[in-house]
């Protein structure tokens, strides 16, 4: 049997049969009926007619639907090639091509070759390196032109030279003028320039300083030996800046040197003894150092300092630890020097003792340490440590003052444990007694060692 004879289905758009009567393939649905009434069994083969006429392939319409999906519409094709014809529409013809390609090559002919162009271009090249620019030649041209615009015309220059006639008509003679360098040449003797300074040079005496009818300086030159540069002033000096800086100012004569007010009110002098006269008050913030010093009167504080010394009382010493104070009225008085230790035998008071400072604790060491060795307080003099004496787990303590005692080991200490009712009575004794520590072992009415909390005071 044939593959399609036994298929329960055979599925497609149109299915068309052979007709023997018309001799002609038709649609099975058109000829079913007037095909298969009434024909033989036979004659009822189209399935396996059509099954050989596509060779019993089971996937032939499949392969047709394929093949049909990837053909292109003919509306596309028929697009495509409008577009093609339209192009080659647009495309010269060979002819028209031919003709144009021979005009070009008669063209060409009449043209230079390329290595004479190359030459001709070449020697321009170096004509046109040989030219100046258009800019460089503008430039040089405004240049010049700026030159010319800036000269004088004949007419203006006849006027300035006949100008110039004029006014050396009106100058001194040579005669006058060599006289003139003569006293300028003598000027510059005594006027030194240079890049920083400008200086007025003494003569071998002197350069004075002078007014119509008055000498008002000298500064001496070189006879004057170690005076040289002194200036010698005969009036007044006034100065207009606030403060007149020097080493050294010295009387010309024994008047002195003298400070006055701008009225004219002396401050003070200059003897010449060296001694300074103010001759009115003298008002000082700060210190006064000299070797004598005299006045009418001397105020402090605004008190004369008659009046203070009046009340002065008789020079007295104050043996330590007492030092001798002034209060600020200007009384004196005792007090103990902070800095010095005191040591009495009886110490009587009629009123408090107040400190300004905290009392030492009588104790050397002082303070409760708990069953577990750790210090629970410490009120002595320092701080003291505890851990377990002899390396004993229970009962055993030392107490490690941390530095020696000043008795050595002839201090006064108290030990006692604390013994609650609910607890063992406990009594603790000395085992080891040194300058540095103590030790203690603390045990019940047994003799047990037992851990208990103790308290401990040493003088």
């Amino acid at each position: 049997m044939d593959a399609l004879s036994n298929l329960s289905a055979i599925r497609a758009d149109v299915i068309e049969v052979w007709d023997s009567r018309t001799s002609t393939y038709r649609p099975i649905q058109d000829t079913i009926q007037q095909s298969i009434v009434g024909l033989a069994p036979a004659q009822l083969n189209s399935i396996e007619l059509v099954a050989a006429a596509i060779g019993n392939d089971a996937g032939f319409f499949s392969t047709i639907a394929e093949g049909l999906d990837v053909k292109a519409e003919i509306a596309y094709v028929d697009a495509q090639l409008a577009v093609r014809d339209t192009a080659i529409a647009s495309k010269a013809s060979t002819t028209e091509l031919a003709s144009e390609l021979a005009t070009r090559d008669t063209t060409i002919g009449t043209k230079s070759d390329q290595s004479y162009v190359d030459s001709e271009l070449d020697a321009l090249d170096g004509d046109i390196a040989g030219k100046v620019s258009i800019a460089e030649l503008a430039s040089q041209l405004a240049t010049r032109d700026s030159l010319l615009a800036g000269k004088a015309s004949s007419v203006e220059l006849a006027s300035e030279l006949a100008t110039r006639d004029t006014a050396l008509a009106s100058k001194t003679p040579i005669s006058t003028t060599t006289a003139l360098d003569a006293r300028v040449t003598t000027v510059e003797s005594v006027v030194t320039a240079t890049a920083s300074y400008h200086y007025l040079e003494t003569g071998a005496d002197a350069l004075v300083i002078r007014g119509t009818n008055e000498i008002s300086a000298n500064f001496l030159g070189s006879s004057a030996g170690s005076q040289e540069g002194n200036a010698l002033f005969y009036k007044d000096v006034t100065t207009t800046t606030p403060t007149l800086q020097t080493t050294l100012v010295k009387a010309r004569n024994a008047t002195g040197l003298v400070l006055t007010t701008s009225g004219g009110t002396t401050v003070l002098q200059s003897a010449e003894n060296g001694d300074l006269v103010v001759p009115h008050d003298l008002q000082c913030s700060g210190v006064v150092a000299a070797g004598s010093l005299r006045g009418n009167s001397f105020v402090h504080n605004g008190t004369l300092l008659s009046t203070q010394l009046s009340g002065k009382e008789d020079i007295f010493e104050a043996q330590s630890p007492l030092q001798k104070v002034l209060n600020t009225g200007g009384g004196s008085g005792l007090r103990i020097n902070p800095g010095a230790d005191l040591e009495v035998t009886d110490l009587h008071l009629r009123g408090n003792l107040t400190l300004d400072g905290s009392m030492p604790s009588a104790f050397f060491r002082a303070g409760k340490v708990n069953a577990d060795t750790t210090v629970a307080t410490s009120a002595g003099r320092n701080v003291f440590t505890v851990d377990r004496s002899n390396g004993d787990p229970v009962g055993r303590y030392k107490v490690d003052f941390g530095e020696t005692h000043p008795r050595s080991t002839a201090y006064v200490y108290t030990i006692f444990v604390e013994n609650e009712t609910s607890q063992s009575f406990c009594t603790a004794t000395i085992e080891g007694l040194s300058s540095t520590f103590i030790r203690i072992a603390v045990k019940d009415e047994a003799g047990t060692l037992t851990n208990r909390a103790f308290h401990i005071m040493v003088l």
